[in-house]
């Protein structure tokens, strides 16, 4: 029982992990994308991440 707890735990706590964040863009049209400084919070994107361009940039 304790095994079948522990692992339910950790499967949900991979789920959890692999969501992402929301990063959003913060230079103008001419940022390039790779470059930490044109993200909120300085981290750039990765595929599990949601990307916020707002309009107008």
């Amino acid at each position: 029982m304790t095994i079948r707890i522990c692992t339910i735990i950790f499967l949900v706590s991979l789920g959890v992990s692999a969501q992402g964040s929301i990063v959003t863009w913060v230079v103008g049209i001419d940022g390039s994308w790779e470059v930490p400084g044109n993200w909120v919070g300085g981290a750039i994107p990765t595929a599990n991440d949601s990307v916020v361009i707002a309009g107008g940039r």
